[in-house]
């Protein structure tokens, strides 16, 4: 019984440790993701909506270039990096 529960304690934590690796990996690769259909997509960071990048409106903000699905999220983001809100 005891050999039981090591070898489950190992399986768990080997399952834990293979899922956020994957996560970590996820994160560090940015937020570009492709959907279902092979279609680009793009985290806008004001709201966290994915949307197509294509569809997306793009925006460079201290050099780092920025995806928002719409002016309003945009001018948002502009403005908190900004310090202003």
């Amino acid at each position: 019984m005891l050999i039981a529960r090591y070898l489950l304690g190992i399986a768990l934590f080997a399952l834990f440790f293979f899922l956020l690796k994957r996560l970590i990996a996820s994160f560090l690769r940015g937020s570009s993701t492709k959907g279902r259909e092979g279609v680009n997509l793009v985290e806008d960071p004001f709201c966290h909506t994915y949307l197509p990048r294509e569809k997306a409106i793009e925006m460079r903000i201290k050099g780092v270039t920025y995806y928002f699905c719409s002016r309003n999220c945009a001018e948002a983001f502009e403005k908190k990096a900004a310090g202003v809100a």
